[in-house]
């Protein structure tokens, strides 16, 4: 359990933000409540996957790409965003969506072997390799308390290995 509550809290920490003015930290609380409700729906998501998993993996999967598609086309008929700028980086959105598609079929494969508090917390640590991947290709930087945050996402991932 306290492995699971270090790398819950070096995630919490690693995502915090500096703010210069008023309205960049109203955005930023705004922030924090728009990805409240994302996580709960990554969860909600996630604890569903495993249930889906357990059965078959891969119509899980399926049944969960088509949802999300079935979605995107409504909005994209409503909304109408115009394809100019997507059509030239589809090289690279085509390598984002094979790796989304990975990371989902391996935390699917990983909650049908492990226990789901163990598989979804060490899932979730997704905000810690963004935050590296983030300083090494964007050259962003990363304050103490996210390095802090970061130290202590790992040491709970060794803690929850440990057993």
């Amino acid at each position: 359990m306290a492995g699971i509550a270090a790398a819950f809290a070096g995630v919490v920490l690693a995502s915090r933000e500096l703010h210069e003015d008023a309205e960049r930290a109203a955005a930023g609380r705004l922030s924090v409540i728009l990805a409240l409700v994302a996580a709960a729906g990554f969860g909600a998501y996630f604890v569903g996957i495993d249930r889906a998993a357990n059965e078959s993996v891969f119509w899980a999967l399926a049944a969960s790409r088509a949802c999300a598609t079935a979605m995107l086309a409504g909005i994209a008929l409503v909304v109408r965003p115009a394809l100019g700028a997507a059509a030239a980086a589809l090289p690279v959105l085509v390598l984002i969506g094979t790796l989304d598609l990975s990371a989902t079929i391996l935390y699917a494969f990983a909650s049908t072997e492990g226990l789901l508090s163990v598989v979804g917390v060490l899932g979730s640590l997704y905000p810690v390799v963004t935050i590296l991947l983030a300083r090494a290709l964007l050259g962003e930087r990363i304050r103490r308390i996210q390095e802090v945050g970061v130290v202590t996402a790992l040491a709970g991932v060794a803690l929850i290995a440990a057993g």
